[in-house]
């Protein structure tokens, strides 16, 4: 990456970081990644789960692309596996959620993964596509559920990302799309970007994260 001996960062690879958004996977593992207090906010918007404890959020590569890979548990104790990517191809291809647990899966068979009692897969879509919309918003533009291998089922959701209002939903989306941390809904999401855009040790972080995006992409 565009760094010189002593850690400074070229102008062009600051100027590309200035533009990042939450949309853009790099910022919004970097953002997400190693923070329940956010992670949290986002589950509970999307899946509606207010109930999730967040106990670890980890970066996941699959292909080219950085997601989220989370573990939560709820009131009863039960956890939960969820995975967040952004997708950029669904009006050309749905993708399914089952995708993202195959190794899950195979380890169920082996009892490996017991304790587990649900999956949940998120794509944020960066255009919307023509699916039926299942709220009156059309942010959240579809949820299915989908069986696994092994009798194992994962609840997929789509979001919008064009669709912005003030719903709470809506307030994310515009988050998500925002380049400039002062105009963001979400104090504790702003001041995540913040920190990655203006502190040197966050830019020393999304510069990395960007070094290993250009390298999958050119395997």
């Amino acid at each position: 990456m565009d760094i010189t001996e002593t850690g400074i960062v070229h102008n062009d690879i600051l100027q590309q970081i200035e533009h990042l958004r939450l949309m853009d996977d790099v910022l919004m593992v970097k953002c997400f990644e190693d923070n329940p207090e956010c992670t949290e906010l986002l589950l509970q918007l999307i899946i509606k789960k207010s109930s999730f404890r967040v106990d670890q959020v980890k970066a996941m590569w699959y292909g080219s692309s950085a997601g989220l890979d989370i573990l939560a548990t709820n009131n009863g104790g039960w956890s939960y596996k969820i995975r967040v990517f952004r997708d950029d191809t669904a009006d050309r291809k749905q993708k399914k959620g089952t995708e993202l647990f195959q190794a899950e899966f195979s380890a169920a068979q082996t009892g490996i993964d017991q304790n587990v009692a649900g999956y949940y897969a998120v794509y944020i879509i960066e255009h919307g596509i023509a699916r039926k919309p299942i709220d009156h918003s059309e942010i959240l533009i579809d949820s299915v559920g989908e069986n696994g291998w092994c009798g194992f089922g994962v609840d997929t959701f789509y979001v919008n990302c064009d669709r912005k209002n003030r719903s709470p939903l809506g307030q994310l989306m515009y988050d998500f799309s925002c380049t400039d941390p002062s105009y963001m809904n979400y104090s504790q999401l702003a001041d995540r970007v913040r920190y990655f855009k203006g502190n040197r040790q966050g830019v020393q972080e999304i510069c990395e994260m960007l070094e290993q995006k250009r390298q999958r992409t050119q395997k």
